[in-house]
């Protein structure tokens, strides 16, 4: 982007897995806990009526899969902010040396 070489290559490694992680603990998290939510409001008693009527039981249930969401949001966060100093380093640091792929090369 400007024509530099990356500042922290490790960081941007780093910054890679920490957002890949986090946001597959996110979506797995919220898939399950999806599932779950809604296997919970299909299940039926034995006269027909919901198994589990009341809707705060129901979330009290998901509260883990809603702590690995923070986890894997957090992840994804700190993920972002390493890439934005990155990106930020880079930018502002030294000017590259470019060479001229268009120079004549003399004959020999």
């Amino acid at each position: 982007l400007w024509d530099k070489p990356l500042a922290r290559p490790a960081l941007a490694t780093q910054h890679f897995w920490l957002a890949t992680i986090g946001i597959v603990l996110y979506t797995v998290s919220m898939w399950a806990a999806g599932l779950m939510e809604g296997l919970q409001w299909r299940a039926v008693g034995d006269g027909g009526l919901l198994a589990n009527p009341i809707f705060i039981d129901i979330v009290h249930r998901l509260e883990p899969f809603y702590w690995l969401r923070l986890v894997g949001g957090t992840l994804y966060f700190v993920g972002a902010l390493m890439a934005v100093y990155n990106l930020f380093k880079t930018m502002r640091g030294p000017e590259s040396v470019s060479t001229d792929a268009a120079a004549p090369v003399p004959a020999t």
